[in-house]
């Protein structure tokens, strides 16, 4: 039986005003279950008390208040579903994939550490020398492992100095792929 590869999936948000709703959707669903449920039980009891002494009318006050509780928020859920289907149109799925050791040996081999590398390294906290230069082997790792969307070097050297990618999506690309290389089963 061949062996399956364990993907590393990393999301990019290409579209920030999408995640913006989305987190702006999830956040007022949180807030206002919190703050109904927090305060459910007195809006109850004043509910009951305001309709006077028929238990049945009582029963449907507080009734009441739940089914109104309950369409707020069934109203936020869905607001939030919708919210997360339009982030998943805008989010890119990086796949990444293992190398196997004599790739992964001959990319370490191609991306010597340089003085910089050397001096980066320490700067971080590392102890010892650099394992390799990080722009070379990030580069060459990404357009070696990625998957899906399967890209060629010149395509990362794009993702990487076109400007619409950040620092911060970069390096996570980097650790995806560098940890599709690290996974390992858990038994």
């Amino acid at each position: 039986m061949d062996k399956k590869f364990r993907p590393v999936r990393v999301p990019i948000v290409l579209d920030p005003d999408v995640e913006e709703e989305y987190l702006k959707a999830r956040t007022e669903l949180e807030q206002t279950a919190e703050q109904l449920l927090s305060t459910a039980s007195s809006r109850i009891r004043q509910a009951r008390e305001l309709a006077g002494d028929d238990e049945d009318a009582r029963t449907a006050a507080g009734q009441a208040v739940v089914d109104e509780d309950t369409a707020q928020i069934a109203r936020l859920t869905e607001a939030v579903a919708a919210a997360d289907l339009a982030l998943k149109d805008v989010t890119r799925q990086f796949m990444f994939r293992p190398l196997g050791r004599k790739a992964w040996k001959a990319l370490v081999a191609a991306n010597p550490p340089t003085e910089e590398s050397h001096a980066v390294w320490a700067a971080e906290g590392n102890e010892g020398t650099a394992p390799w230069d990080e722009d070379g082997m990030a580069r060459d790792l990404i357009a070696a492992a990625c998957v899906s969307p399967k890209m060629t070097r010149d395509e990362v050297e794009h993702l990487f100095d076109d400007g619409d990618y950040s620092q911060g999506e970069i390096g996570l690309l980097w650790l995806g792929a560098l940890q599709a290389q690290q996974t390992a089963g858990a038994i």
